[in-house]
């Protein structure tokens, strides 16, 4: 017979072991020989905290109000310890839907014991950012700079599954309430502790507001993006040429200033001029002259009163079409070249008109 302490270590590897393979009837055949149908909260805090958390998962598929209560007076006389952090956000899960409150309390509870865990901050922020949307306009923006920090911190630890998840809600708040100055200082702030790994993989979403009307979170948003340039620049300069050479006037003024001041250094200009061929090419070849030609007269003849505006429409294809380099484009010059340039001194004359 193994002594309790080598037993709870037993079982509790075991457990692990079934959770992790999805072996459910094993682990309820092993707990459904460890307690009692109906174990007293005594008997469940004689034993290791995961094992108590085991049984009380399964407890409640079945009888969820009794085991969110078992658990709520197991924690009340627990020590705390890192081993109880996990229980605390068990029950902070619960008691979501009906006790948001006490759900909280549970969460703060799991971050006071460990500051450092993750997992525990996550469980703080989504409760914040759940409560945003149902709180009265006096509560509602203390929830959003309680969301950031807890997002922020669980980022800055990364530990848990949903860091990407985590930095586009941090990000959603940064972009919706930025012109709180609290939000936007917590999260400058709060920037130099994260990870710069952590945002490469949703530099797209960074990029798709760098030209945002708010002047501090657009200052914050380049000083980020910065930090990935200097860091990773093969991960920004991609999307930054493309972002650059989108239709948004903000948006190709803020990707320029940022190009130029990326540019500084010698290795990233050597590294831009090279995506921006790859780039030009790759439009050449996902895009070619008939369908640009096709898609523009098509949006054009819906104005062909407007001389202008056809004018402005067609006047960056004439340019293109001037120098065909491509047996594709060389083949469309041949064939079109003539009447489209025929076509634009007809407009000229006009426009000028």
């Amino acid at each position: 017979v193994l002594p309790t302490a080598s037993k709870d270590t037993f079982i509790e590897t075991v457990l692990a072991r079934c959770e992790s393979n999805g072996w459910d009837r094993a682990a309820e055949f092993l707990l459904g020989h460890y307690f009692e149908p109906q174990p007293s909260v005594e008997q469940l805090s004689q034993v290791h905290s995961s094992i108590a958390v085991s049984f009380l998962k399964r407890q409640h598929q079945s009888e969820p109000e009794q085991a969110a209560k078992l658990l709520q007076e197991l924690i009340a006389g627990a020590p705390r310890t890192d081993s109880w952090v996990a229980p605390h956000l068990l029950l902070s899960k619960w008691m979501e839907r009906c006790d948001s409150a006490l759900a909280l309390h549970h969460a703060l509870e799991a971050v006071s014991i460990n500051e450092s865990s993750s997992s525990a901050w996550q469980q703080v922020a989504m409760l914040h950012f759940s409560m945003i949307h149902t709180a009265g306009s006096d509560n509602k923006y203390a929830h959003v700079v309680e969301a950031v920090q807890g997002f922020a911190k669980a980022l800055a630890n990364c530990e848990v599954a949903f860091v990407t998840q985590n930095a586009l809600r941090l990000i959603s708040l940064w972009f919706s309430f930025g012109i709180l100055p609290e939000v936007t200082n917590t999260i400058i702030a709060s920037l130099q502790q994260i990870p710069v790994s952590t945002w490469l993989q949703i530099i797209p979403q960074l990029l798709a507001r760098i030209g945002i009307p708010v002047e501090t979170v657009q200052i914050g948003l380049l000083q980020l993006l910065r930090s990935i340039g200097k860091s990773y620049p093969h991960a920004l300069v991609f999307p930054l040429i493309v972002a650059e050479r989108s239709s948004g006037v903000a948006r190709k003024k803020a990707c320029q200033r940022l190009i130029d001041e990326l540019s500084a250094d010698a290795s990233f200009r050597g590294l831009l001029h090279e995506a921006s061929m790859l780039s030009t090419e790759l439009i050449r070849v996902a895009i070619l002259w008939t369908e640009k030609w096709q898609s523009t007269i098509h949006e054009a003849a819906k104005k062909h009163d407007n001389i202008d505006y056809v004018y402005g429409l067609l006047q960056p294809l004439f340019e293109e079409s001037e120098n065909p380099s491509t047996p594709h484009e060389k083949a469309f010059d041949s064939e079109f070249g003539q009447a489209l340039r025929r076509a634009r001194e007809a407009l000229i004359s006009h426009h000028c008109d």
